[in-house]
């Protein structure tokens, strides 16, 4: 009984000491990365090692001498491992095998024993997203994932795109019930996408697309699934270097709303939403005459919103300006009404005073005339 609790009382303080420790970017074309968790103290063959991520999701589990692949999430399965005789070398460390940005988390080493958790360590881990560069005109660029072999023969593979940092998705590719549906892909990419045969057996997801322009780069995100559990995610994004001279035409950037009213030039209007792909222009003539002429669109566009809002200035100028001369008007010519309101009552009371004074004269004549 002492001996179990100066154990317990040894792995508490070894949990104190240990603290998050940061691991390295990885890229995710690697084969593997280790996710490390020592020990320095003894631990007994009955206690549980437990891996999860951030979100509380099982990773690994080992436990009585043995993992147990059945307790933990399809997203991981077949794609951990830990050393053997573990309990001896006191080395918990966990293999993740072909990470993606998808495995960026917090990964946290739990030991128990009965219940009660004796250790725990925090990892953390960044895998970058896949980029990839190809010149336009190229015949083909590859979109690499490759993962575990042996996935479910049910599973559905499918490729999506993106403009970088949206929500907006187009199909690009989907592997369905053993075959390609390509009634399901968006026009644009149609004939332009290939992916290997028996790839849920060889576990290599890569993409193939052909004649990339740069109306193609974005976000491709391939997700495998299996009813409603996703077994596999990756992004890759592309850039495509296009030959223009000039910005892309789909490059939110040209139509930036600071430089133009945001009524008019919302980034929505100009969006790559809005450019259907089923009439997306393959050429880079025509992508070159669609680029001039939606800046010319834009130039004149501009000038009439400027020669608009000058002449709202103008009118407003005008309706002020005779605000005021009307103004000035009424107030002469209240100031005249008073002034001959004023020469009439004046006018008026010189004419009574004279009328009186004439009165009085030719009274006081009467009386005293002899």
């Amino acid at each position: 009984m002492s001996s179990e609790l100066l154990l317990s009382v040894q792995l508490i303080l070894s949990f104190v000491v240990l603290s998050v420790q940061q691991v390295e970017e990885v890229d995710s074309e690697v084969e593997s990365v280790q996710l490390p968790c020592r020990t320095t103290v003894h631990l007994p063959g009955d206690v549980r090692v437990e891996w999860k991520d951030r979100y509380n999701i099982k990773v690994h589990v080992y436990e009585n001498g043995s993992d147990h692949p059945e307790e933990q999430n399809q997203f991981y399965r077949t794609r951990t491992k830990m050393n053997e005789d573990l309990l001896r070398t006191r080395d918990l460390s966990l293999t993740l095998k072909h990470p993606t940005d998808a495995d960026s988390s917090i990964y946290t080493c739990i030991v128990s024993r009965e219940g009660i958790i004796l250790m725990k360590k925090r990892v953390d881990l960044w895998v970058k997203v896949c980029q990839v560069e190809v010149e336009e005109g190229a015949e083909s660029v590859l979109l690499p994932f490759r993962t575990t072999p042996e996935l479910p023969g049910d599973a559905e593979v499918e490729w999506r795109w993106s403009p970088h940092k949206t929500v907006t998705q187009w199909n690009v590719h989907v592997y369905k019930n053993g075959s390609d549906e390509l009634e399901e892909q968006d026009q644009v990419y149609r004939n332009r996408t290939k992916m290997n045969e028996d790839l849920l057996r060889t576990g290599d997801l890569s993409l193939v697309l052909i004649r990339p322009t740069e109306r193609d780069t974005g976000d491709y995100r391939c997700e495998v699934r299996r009813e409603e559990d996703v077994l596999r995610w990756k992004t890759v994004h592309l850039i495509v270097k296009g030959l223009s001279l000039g910005p892309s035409v789909f490059c939110p950037s040209v139509f930036c709303p600071s430089v133009f009213c945001p009524s008019v030039f919302c980034p929505s209007v100009f969006c790559p939403s809005v450019f259907c792909p089923s009439v997306h222009p393959s050429s880079v003539l025509l992508s070159s005459v669609l680029l001039s002429s939606v800046h010319l669109s834009s130039v004149l566009l501009s000038i009439c919103l400027l020669s608009i809002r000058l002449l709202s200035i103008c009118l407003l100028s005008f309706c002020l300006l005779s605000f005021c001369l009307l103004s000035i008007c009424l107030l002469s010519i209240c100031l005249l009404s008073f002034c001959l309101l004023s020469i009439c009552l004046l006018s008026f009371c010189l004419l009574s005073i004279v009328e009186n004074t004439s009165l009085k004269s030719s009274f006081c004549v009467f009386v005293y005339s002899p």
